[in-house]
């Protein structure tokens, strides 16, 4: 029914004031890695222990990415321009703290570019991809559509044919890479 959608979309705004609420990084568009905000917090999910052991101000690339996502889902179920504008104005204005230019392809890193380098993890990048694809769907914007592209460049210069094809996931405590079959 109609009052359950509207009750749906409520809650997912109500979840989404409340993440900027706790979690947003003053004066930026970011958003921190925890709260109560603990800057010597050491992310358990990081593939390189010099990266764990960093003091960060903010979150990581994985959990940021979280608000592309809901963010699209709240404007593709409303079609509400304050959806749209949130995702251009801090969504993504945030997003792009952590693209990376230094290394060839261009794609997203795990971490703030600003900081020493950090990882780059394909599948991170490929979820962003369908996101930016969403988002040239729902706004005609073809700067999404090149976004999405560029990242799908990224991903395939992971691609090998060492085990009839696939491409190689960054994943921590393996000691052989894993790997994503192509179709």
């Amino acid at each position: 029914a109609a009052s359950d959608v509207y009750k749906r979309q409520e809650k997912a705004q109500q979840t989404l004031d409340v993440l900027y609420q706790n979690y947003a990084a003053p004066n930026t568009c970011l958003l921190r890695e925890n709260y109560p905000f603990n800057q010597d917090n050491k992310a358990t999910y990081l593939a390189s222990e010099e990266q764990a052991k960093r003091r960060n101000e903010y979150s990581y690339l994985w959990p940021y990415s979280g608000t592309f996502s809901a963010v699209n889902a709240l404007l593709e179920s409303t079609g509400k321009k304050k959806y749209r504008k949130l995702l251009e104005n801090k969504v993504l204005s945030g997003l792009e703290e952590y693209f990376d230019t230094r290394r060839k392809p261009f794609a997203y890193s795990s971490y703030i570019s600003s900081q020493p380098l950090s990882d780059r993890f394909y599948d991170d990048n490929v979820w962003l991809g369908i996101d930016f694809t969403d988002s040239y769907r729902m706004t005609g914007k073809q700067a999404y559509l090149e976004k999405a592209k560029l990242i799908w460049k990224f991903i395939l210069s992971g691609k090998d044919d060492v085990l009839g094809g696939g491409i190689y996931l960054s994943l921590i405590h393996i000691s052989e890479p894993t790997r994503l079959q192509l179709i």
